[in-house]
């Protein structure tokens, strides 16, 4: 499986590639009055509106700073921009390195997780972009 890998504090996360249209370092979203506390608000992508959702907050962890990129989500319900610190690598991660998510994930977390992916020395998270 082709995976797009970025960072978010310490952890180390995964979209399919499949999933990821493209990744953009954006301007500041418009905020949408209303909107749950991870949804940023809108931004417009040559003329084509997506919303903004800060991965921090929904996956219950703090807020960066500043989101250094956005991975664009390809999805059917219209476009979605996933803040992010930093990209990381697009990998072929090999699937019988894949496992389930671990029994200990709770929270918001367990509903993102698809699985893990050991990389190396360290362990990727794999997202369910559908669930974003």
């Amino acid at each position: 499986m082709r995976i797009c890998t970025f960072h978010l504090g310490d952890m180390v996360l995964a979209l399919p590639s499949d999933d990821v249209r493209e990744v953009i370092r954006h301007d500041a979203p418009t905020p949408v009055p209303l909107a749950p506390p991870d949804v940023v608000g809108l931004i417009s992508l040559r003329g084509e509106m997506a919303t903004v959702v800060d991965l921090a907050r929904r996956l219950g962890r703090a807020p960066p700073p500043a989101a250094g990129i956005g991975l664009v989500l390809r999805r059917e319900r219209g476009t979605v921009c996933v803040r992010a610190d930093r990209a990381g690598d697009v990998i072929d991660a090999d699937d019988a390195s894949f496992d389930p998510p671990p029994e200990t994930l709770s929270g918001p977390a367990r509903d993102l997780v698809r699985g893990t992916f050991k990389v190396g020395d360290g362990l990727v998270l794999l997202l369910d972009g559908s669930r974003i």
